[in-house]
């Protein structure tokens, strides 16, 4: 009996020990599961890059909407469609966005340092306090977008169309707007030092508080400006400003410089 209780309690004794390291076992293997299997968030977002590489619509009511905080570095997404998609605090620097429908989307506080967004269409989207320093928004489409406080140092507006934009503490110092059009854009407390604004239509452009120092400014034309003194209209007319108002007019025929209307 002895014997057989010693072998009883043998086998129990593995038994035992067998099936705690088959638990633990299994355990660990859940742990290690869980720590490599994506979660349902990671792979939503994985779909939806893979979807935008794939030029499939994203639209403002699909789900497909939401690219909150995405890594999208150098991504081509060229000519896509991102109509209302949420792409707050991306990641899309040195992105190729040529083209792309961005039309009321959301990029608020997105990375786009040096991404070419020439000819985007980004009408009415949210673009404050964005990082867009060196990015090419040539002839982007920017009417009545958002871009307080949005980072545009070095960028490149050629031609853009920004137009009844929201520019509000702006930083756009050593920008090209070279022809681009800001009428009636808010551009108070805006930086636009070293800009060069050359050919731009700046008329009934918010300017109060704005920096115009050393801006380039010949061929710009202003007009019915908040924000501009008259000592300061007459140093932009004699930097080769034309304004299209009748103080500009007076204050250019005074200096005896040829305004048009």
């Amino acid at each position: 009996m002895p014997y057989k209780a010693t072998g009883i309690s043998q086998l129990n004794t593995g038994s035992m020990d067998g099936g705690i390291q088959a638990s633990i076992g299994n355990n660990n293997q859940q742990v290690r599961s869980a720590q490599t299997t994506p979660t349902d968030k990671q792979l939503t977002k994985s779909r939806l890059v893979e979807e935008i590489l794939t030029k499939q619509t994203i639209s403002q009511q699909s789900p497909q909407a939401n690219l909150i905080g995405a890594n999208l570095i150098g991504a081509n997404l060229s000519e896509a469609s991102l109509i209302g998609a949420d792409l707050s605090e991306a990641n899309l620097s040195e992105a190729n966005l040529e083209r792309a429908d961005l039309s009321e989307a959301y990029l608020i506080g997105a990375d786009l340092i040096g991404a070419d967004l020439s000819e985007t269409n980004l009408s009415e989207a949210n673009l404050s306090e964005a990082n867009l320093s060196e990015a090419n928004l040539s002839e982007a489409n920017l009417e009545r977008a958002n871009l307080d406080r949005t980072n545009l140092n070095g960028t490149n507006l050629d031609s853009a169309h920004l137009s009844g934009a929201y520019m509000i503490g702006a930083n756009l110092r050593n920008a090209n707007l070279k022809s681009a059009d800001l009428e009636r854009a808010n551009l108070s407390g805006a930086n636009l030092s070293e800009t060069n604004l050359s050919g731009a239509n700046m008329i009934r452009a918010d300017l109060i508080q704005t920096n115009l120092l050393g801006a380039e400014v010949k061929n710009t034309r202003f007009g019915y400006n908040l924000g501009i003194s008259p000592a300061m209209r007459f140093d932009l007319i004699k930097r080769g400003a034309i304004f299209e108002d009748s103080l500009g007019a007076r204050l250019a025929a005074r200096e005896g410089i040829l305004t048009h209307r």
